[in-house]
């Protein structure tokens, strides 16, 4: 049997979910040879950025008891549920640049780390003797009642570096070196890259193809890490069990107070 959508409709009226976040950054950067007064021609930029992101959601939904055709439910249920997360993301990084006759060079230096965090708190209540939304809250409910919540997190702490090099603006080279700490492995990793570039539009053979505007030519090699694992992964967790316990309290394995597994 199907639900009327009108009763259904009516019945979680009341019913929300509400999600506000919050995004914000803010920078600052600087040229210091150009503040000095030095070094005219040369760029040696410093750069600091922080990053936020915060969101909350809330979560309300009752359902009432009802009969509808087929449908013959007794007991309401009242669920409420609650998340905040965390991001902040904040990257340094230093450039120096100089362009010298037909060569050109760039190198990037750079240090960024994020922080994400979370938790969750979950509250379910039945019995409720008034449906009424002024009245269904958890301390309100006659029947069972259950809670669970949890929490959890990660950082990453990168530092990279760039190498760029130009010739008359038509052969590029590019290397990067990154090393990623992830606080879901135990261990650290090295990426590498390089590329190399070829704008074949500028060479003197191609002035007079006029159907296109610009040709380049690029080839590149990297290696790239993945961090998609569950947060603590590294860690061995421990839970107490009183009808099979391995280790006691006291790490003897001859007490008869609960232990763990």
């Amino acid at each position: 049997d199907v639900r009327n959508n009108v009763s259904l409709l009516d019945k979680n009226k009341d019913n929300t979910n509400r999600i506000n976040r919050i995004l914000g950054n803010v920078f600052a950067e600087m040229d210091l040879f150009e503040t000095i007064g030095i070094f005219e021609g040369h760029q040696l930029k410093v750069r600091t950025s922080y990053g936020l992101e915060h969101s909350d959601n809330y979560a309300r939904g009752f359902q009432a008891s009802f009969q509808e055709g087929d449908f013959d439910i007794q007991n309401n249920f009242l669920g409420n549920f609650y998340n905040r997360g965390r991001t902040i993301t904040w990257t340094n990084t230093l450039s120096y640049d100089h362009n010298f006759g037909k060569h050109g060079v760039g190198l990037n230096l750079g240090y960024e780390t994020v922080d994400n965090e979370s938790e969750f708190l979950r509250a379910e209540n039945t019995g409720f003797l008034i449906e009424d939304v002024d009245f269904t809250f958890q301390s309100a409910a006659s029947g069972d009642a259950r809670t669970a919540g949890g929490g959890t997190g990660n950082a990453l702490r990168s530092v990279f570096g760039r190498l760029n090099y130009n010739f008359d603006d038509k052969y590029l080279l590019s290397g990067i070196m990154r090393r990623d700490e992830t606080s879901r492995f135990s261990d650290i990793g090295y990426f590498p890259s390089v590329s190399l570039g070829w704008v074949i539009s500028k060479e003197p053979f191609f002035e007079n193809i006029g159907a296109i505007d610009q040709l380049k030519l690029r080839g590149s090699w990297g290696q790239l890490g993945n961090q998609t694992a569950g947060d603590f992964t590294q860690l061995s967790l421990f839970g107490s069990d009183p009808n099979s316990s391995d280790y006691d309290i006291a790490s003897t394995n001859t007490g008869v107070e609960q232990g763990f597994i």
